[in-house]
């Protein structure tokens, strides 16, 4: 799958700069369109039209008391059901939980419907019995463009492989997922 990503690259002209970063913020903003150069952290020069910061992501539970147990990455600690150690009715879904999984908008929707299927469960009087299970393998659909890309999925017996070009621009790489967010918000 990395080569094939690689090849798309060069087919549509974008060099990649590996394991470097740059000496100092380009002087226009990010996400605004317009030639600049830079110089990267080796001395070498880079002219692009376009930069986005990019700092990593940081779990936000600073907000949360005492009583919602977490890690020492912030993360909620939860059961196989979604609930919150030690709490039968309070639930935590999405990148605040300490699941051992990539944190992906698809991995939280996944963890929605366990979540609404316990509640539903408690809300009728029985017990809930929904329960989240990660999925073996990183899985991701990386469009570039609306007609290119690369993914990955599992397969039956939990193995990646990689999905069909088809399968990307289908899923994701001709709307963004769009349609399929019209759908679930009903708009």
């Amino acid at each position: 799958m990395v080569a094939d990503l690689h090849r798309q690259l060069d087919e549509i002209g974008v060099e990649l700069r590996l394991g470097t970063a740059l000496a100092a913020e380009p002087a226009s903003a990010p996400g605004t369109a317009g030639e600049f150069t830079a110089v990267t952290a080796d001395g070498a020069e880079l002219t692009a039209d376009i930069w986005f910061g990019a700092y990593g992501s940081r779990i936000h539970t600073d907000y949360l008391d005492g009583a919602v147990p977490r890690n020492e990455l912030g993360q909620v600690k939860v059961t196989e059901r979604l609930t919150v150690q030690g709490h039968e009715t309070v639930y935590a879904l999405g990148d605040i939980t300490d699941v051992a999984e990539t944190k992906m908008a698809a991995m939280a929707m996944r963890h929605a419907e366990v979540v609404a299927a316990n509640i539903l469960a408690h809300s009728k009087g029985t017990e809930p019995e929904a329960v989240y299970a990660p999925i073996p393998v990183k899985v991701i659909l990386l469009p570039l463009g609306p007609a290119a890309g690369v993914g990955q999925f599992p397969n039956e017996l939990g193995a990646a492989f990689q999905v069909p070009l088809e399968t990307v621009v289908q899923m994701k790489g001709a709307g963004m997922m769009l349609g399929h967010f019209r759908e679930l918000f009903n708009v």
